[in-house]
């Protein structure tokens, strides 16, 4: 079964969830939401990896919403399915949740 998704959106301190994602070379875009500007910067060389800076937050809810702000503002739609890739507790270099919603 061929999962046909618009975009895996990353949520990353350090960047590297978002660039073992990129390695793989997906065929939706990659968005890396991060709070770092410095990470942000880093993942401007890899490959189909789009950076966003976000606020700071700590509740799945929001991560949820934001997950779809990205989506929707960089050109996916109402309907389409992405899937929301981070670690909790944010932060703890422990990429251990993967989740696919419909934006």
């Amino acid at each position: 079964m061929v999962l046909d998704v618009a975009a895996i959106v990353v949520f990353t301190a350090s960047g590297t969830s978002a660039k073992r994602i990129a390695k793989f070379r997906p065929a939706c875009p990659v968005y890396a939401a991060t709070f770092d500007d410095r990470t942000r910067d880093s993942l401007a060389i890899h490959w189909g990896v789009t950076s966003v800076v976000v606020e700071k937050f700590d509740e799945v809810d929001k991560e949820t919403k934001l997950a779809r702000d990205i989506a929707l503002s960089h050109g996916c739609k109402k309907g389409d399915e992405i899937i929301i890739v981070t670690g909790y507790p944010f932060g703890s270099n422990a990429t251990n949740s993967m989740r696919i919603i419909e934006v």
